[in-house]
């Protein structure tokens, strides 16, 4: 298939070189190579992928002819980056700016190690939008809660995760690649 016919996604997820220019913890970042496995999956069926993010983005090494990591291009700019989110299909990533950015252009989404149950910038209507998200791990009762469990929790149903971040009582788990992997075949194949 000639690589102009091909559609394309716009991939922004938030790693730990994030911390650089903005002040978050470990609880909000995710590891893209966690990603791998959606990545070809999302290639074989026929897409192209722009990574998007920050030129502080980690180092992500995925060879494939239908992967551009733009975050390492000497052209990229905030020009380029919101033309490929224009231009793309779908956003595919974690709880970044760019769900705004996707959001503004009405781009579908697949957000993957949402840190909270809830999240205004996670959070959608539409059943074309699909987000998992991180689990809680219960230090106390020593496993991870169901989402029931969660829900009916004061202290974890909450907008922003700030709670979390300065608890002893839980731990974030990230999404496995599997997981990840899951979410996007369910998505494409919706």
């Amino acid at each position: 298939e000639d690589q102009k016919n091909k559609k394309t996604i716009s991939l922004y997820v938030k790693d730990k070189n994030y911390s650089k220019i903005s002040e978050i913890t470990m609880q909000a970042i995710s590891n893209i190579e966690n990603y791998k496995n959606a990545l070809e999956y999302i290639i074989a069926e026929g897409f192209q992928i722009c990574r998007l993010g920050d030129k502080f983005s980690q180092n992500f090494v995925f060879n494939h002819e239908n992967y551009k990591d733009l975050t390492k291009s000497k052209k990229y700019n905030l020009k380029v980056q919101y033309s490929n989110y224009n231009n793309s299909e779908f956003f595919f990533g974690s709880n970044t700016p760019g769900i705004g950015i996707a959001n503004f252009f009405d781009k579908k989404r697949v957000i993957t190690n949402v840190p909270a149950e809830y999240s205004s910038n996670t959070s959608s209507l539409s059943k074309k939008n699909f987000s998992i998200f991180k689990k809680v791990f219960s230090i106390k009762k020593k496993r991870i809660l169901s989402l029931e469990e969660i829900l009916n929790d004061n202290n974890l149903f909450i907008d922003e995760i700030s709670l979390l971040y300065t608890s002893n009582d839980y731990i974030l788990i990230e999404n496995s690649p599997e997981e990840i992997l899951d979410v996007c075949e369910e998505f494409i194949n919706y």
